[in-house]
């Protein structure tokens, strides 16, 4: 609405530049001009300050840091900068490490975007349909999303390494009792877990939103046809809400993409590289080999690659949308 109204409001200051006379229509179309012009700057007033902030703590530190740095040699402890062009990106494609933490990554945002989507719809189907308590459980799913992902991923810590095995030795189930840390497997399902249950609260909640727009007469026209209630949520609730389906999935897959806290909390990348996702890959790369350069380089390529992702999953979902 603000882009539209800017849009089409400057072309008409400019217009009412030129001016009119005569009449008492053009009288009014000038007033209507100057409306237009009040609101454009009205709007733009409006984003200046998001879109200084923006500039100034985002774009301004990318592009004047991570880009500029991602063509040097530099390690802050050698106290050494020196130009290498395109080297750095050159050498990603060779580096073992961060070829390695890509597939792990890739692999880790389709087992959170697909649970946690499938798991939040489920669980606002079942939500929306209570007659009671609705909002009490909206609520308590919403509580992991508030929790902050570092402080989640060492209660869940806490959890896996002394409250599991505890609460599987008192059942006598011995062979469930694992070590969710010990192997390659088990360490990449203990983060992903950890990174459902803290995403799905508003995964949920933005389900719960979208249900809330379905038409009910569609769904009463649809019962009176003899659809049944599974019919309902398979071929008008959903298809309905393919707009919310499409945000959810965006947001899903961003925030798998950049999760580090949880992992870092957690396994810190291991054991080996089971969990070294690609944020986890640039932080090492920085901090531990101290080689900014490179590390800048792998941030510009996995945030290229992000865009790549999301953009093609933007035009594919948003194909799937219909209006209601």
């Amino acid at each position: 609405m603000l882009t539209t109204g800017f849009m089409f409001a400057a072309p008409a200051c400019l217009q009412g530049i030129t001016g009119y006379s005569g009449g008492s229509e053009m009288t009014s179309m000038k007033k209507s001009l100057s409306d237009q012009c009040s609101r454009a700057w009205t709007y733009i007033l409006f984003i200046l300050p998001g879109t200084f902030l923006y500039v100034l703590f985002v774009l301004f530190p990318f592009f004047g840091g991570t880009v500029v740095t991602s063509f040097t040699k530099w390690s802050p402890l050698k106290r050494s900068s020196f130009w290498v062009g395109l080297k750095n990106y050159q050498d990603i494609w060779t580096n073992e490490k961060f070829l390695a933490s890509f597939s792990v990554t890739i692999r880790y945002m389709l087992v959170v975007v697909i649970i946690t989507n499938l798991l939040g719809l489920l669980v606002a189907l079942l939500i929306e349909g209570l007659k009671r308590g609705k909002s009490l459980f909206r609520n308590v799913y919403f509580i992991p999303y508030i929790i902050s992902p570092y402080l989640g991923g060492f209660i869940w810590l806490f959890m896996f390494t002394a409250v599991y095995p505890e609460i599987v030795g008192k059942l006598g189930w011995t062979n469930l009792d694992i070590s969710w840390f010990g192997n390659d497997v088990s360490a990449f399902w203990a983060v992903s877990i950890v990174t459902i249950w803290q995403q799905l609260g508003f995964i949920v909640v933005m389900y719960i939103a979208g249900l809330q727009t379905v038409p009910q007469d569609i769904l009463e026209a649809s019962l009176i046809d003899g659809a049944t209630g599974w019919q309902q949520k398979l071929y008008i609730t959903i298809p309905a809400i393919a707009n919310v389906i499409t945000i959810n999935l965006f947001l899903s897959i961003t925030n798998a993409f950049r999760q580090f806290d949880i992992i870092y909390a957690m396994t810190k990348g291991g054991p080996g590289y089971a969990t070294r996702v690609t944020t986890m890959d640039i932080y090492m790369t920085a901090f531990s080999d101290q080689d900014y350069g490179l590390a800048c380089a792998k941030a510009v390529v996995f945030m290229a690659m992000i865009v790549v992702i999301t953009f093609l999953q933007l035009k594919l979902t948003s194909r799937k949308e219909v209006e209601v």
